[in-house]
This record gives structure tokens, sequence and C-alpha cells, in this order.
């Protein structure tokens, strides 16, 4: 169906941005129609697409089908923009022209939403295809997902769904001001006015290729994100500096990149991240100490080879103090034992 709205408003909205997507919007489609929960409306916006995108949508004749077209390619954000003013429904799913939804994931999410109505964000884990099959780990917690967005978004866009009300009463959408990062500082946005989760279910099939954003757009996509990351900073009282910020971003990315790092001054940085939320009380204390642990622990053992009494150095470090003895004697255990054969 064009765009004609029926008369009464679903429970869902789902956006759906596509530019030259013809290869893979079929599926994309259907995998929302089969959905197991029904009563939602699917808002396709196609951004000028050349490839035919509009007309393999306007042909699939369903009536919760909306098709929006825009005059010339506009760009991501505005086409993601254009899809959150049309929509009509209390909830908002994202999802991409490109990527599968399994069945039963409208119907988890809501059902988790209806269930916790503190929480405005709902995204899910997913399992990857296309380039490489593989199941990414999210934090699920909320309170580790607060912790989590001082150094990533701590969601996959697509999977995510959320509570309108909260766009209209705080005037939220995705910012031109931050191009290939607009969900992660949409999602730092929502964070300041609800609570954040993910489900650990995989509910979505996350398509992998050469065209993908973070492919094509890395350098800008990592200035966008960087920006959110001092932002979060600020709200710990930090004003990081260039060096600190770069530190920052790779103990975000993990091994091996984390071997370019020196130990003293990352887990200063962390301790320093650790005091600065104990006096703005930003995220809960906890979760944070949890998540630097785990980062401290993967610096450690990156760095072990070389690293003198690499088991004693972690138990020593304030970052390990305030984690059960039993866990940070096994962990520092494990800091001891061979790598296993790739």
């Amino acid at each position: 169906m064009l765009d004609e709205p029926g008369a009464l408003a679903p429970r869902i909205s789902v956006v759906m941005p596509a530019y030259n997507a013809a290869a893979h919007v079929g599926a994309a489609i259907e995998s929302i129609l089969g959905q197991t929960y029904g009563d939602f409306e699917l808002i396709v916006v196609d951004d000028g697409s050349t490839d035919g995108t509009a007309g393999i949508v306007g042909r699939l004749a369903d009536p919760r089908l909306r098709l929006l077209r825009n005059p010339r390619n506009l760009g991501l954000v505005a086409t993601l923009n254009r899809g959150l003013r049309a929509c009509r429904g209390e909830l908002v799913a994202r999802m991409d022209a490109d990527d599968v939804s399994l069945p039963g994931r409208f119907a988890a999410q809501l059902r988790f939403l209806d269930a916790h109505p503190e929480v405005g964000v709902c995204g899910t884990s997913i399992e990857t295809f296309g380039a490489r099959a593989e199941r990414w780990t999210i934090v699920c917690d909320p309170a580790l997902l607060r912790a989590e967005l001082l150094f990533s978004s701590g969601f996959s866009h697509p999977t995510v769904m959320f509570r309108r009300a909260l766009l209209l009463r705080h005037g939220l959408q995705y910012d031109p001001a931050y191009p290939h990062a607009e969900d992660y500082a949409l999602w730092a946005r929502f964070a300041a006015v609800t609570e954040l989760a993910n489900l650990p279910e995989v509910l979505l099939r996350y398509r992998l290729h050469g065209g993908s954003v973070s492919e094509r757009h890395h350098p800008v996509q990592q200035a966008s994100a960087d920006r959110v990351r001092r932002e979060q900073l600020r709200r710990l009282g930090l004003e990081a500096s260039d060096r600190q910020l770069a530190l920052h971003r790779t103990l975000m990315r993990g091994a091996p990149h984390t071997l370019a790092l020196d130990v003293a001054e990352a887990e200063g940085w962390m301790a320093t991240l650790l005091a600065a939320n104990r006096r703005a009380g930003y995220c809960d204390q906890g979760a944070l100490s949890e998540l630097l642990y785990e980062k401290w622990f993967k610096l450690c053992r990156a760095h072990r080879v070389h690293l003198h009494a690499a088991g004693l150095r972690f138990l020593e470090s304030p970052l390990s103090r305030g984690m059960p003895l039993v866990n940070r004697l096994a962990d520092s255990a494990r800091l001891l034992m061979p790598r296993r054969a790739a």
C-alpha cells in the first residue's frame, strides 16, 4: 500500500529505510510480515533508489505496508526521521532492508516492554550471515548497558524497539550532526530519560557484507562516535584529551588492539573513570566496576607474555579489589593458563 495510513493506530510502527536494496528488501519485508505478533504497520522509506527498490515494495500486497518515497537521495538520518514522523504506533521498531527478523521478535520485545514499563528501549541479540556467520555477545542488564554507553552504543541498531511517547515528550530524533553514529547519539539521549535493555535471545539475522556503513564510512563513523564518547565522559566530569580518548576507544575495541596500550596508563585511566563516576553518579558504581574489571582482565591477558607476574599484577589492581575474592582468584589463575592452539 502506498502512503495511506488506516484509521486505527497499530501497537507497533516499524521503520525500514531502503536505498538501492532491491537484492534483499523483499526478504526483509517478508520477515516482518511473517511475525507472530501482527498488530503493526511497516513503513518503508525509499531514499531515492535507482535500482527498482520502490517497485518491489509497491508490488507487495499487505494492508500493513506503507511506502514513502523521498524525492531524491536524502541520506540515512533524514530518511529515518521521516519514518519516525510517519509513525502512529505506541512503539517504534527498527529494521534494515537487508536483514531478517525472526518470527517471534516483536512478540518477545513487546512482552518484555509490557512487563518492564521503566525500560524505554529494548534491543536483542543477533547472529550474522553473509560474509561471516557469528553470534554477537551483547550487554543485557540495564545497569551494565548504561555503563557500556561510555564506550559504545550497546545495541544492534536494527533490533531496537522503543516507546514513541519518549520521542514526543523529549523531542528526540536522529541527529545529523553524528553521521554514521546517529544511533549511538540517540541511545545516549534516551539514557538520560529512561532505562535501556537488551534481550539475550537471537531475534534478528544481521547481514554482513562489504557495503555496510562500518566498512564504507569508518573514519566518519569513528569521529562521530568519539563525539558521543566525549559527551558521555563529560557526564562524569571528565574532559578527555585526544590521547585519553584514543586509549578509551582502544579499550572498547579489545584485543588485539589493546596490545598497543601501556598497561599502567590504561589501568590509571580506568581507575579515573571509577573515581569520576563515584563523584558524578552517572551510572551504577557496581555495574561500572564489573565492566571495567572485565576490560582489565582482558588487557592483562593480552599482555601476559610481557607483563611481570601477570596474575599478581591483576590481583593487586584497584580495578580488581571490588570484585568477590573467588572471582579474582579464578581469573588470576586463568591468566597463568597456556593459550589454546588456534
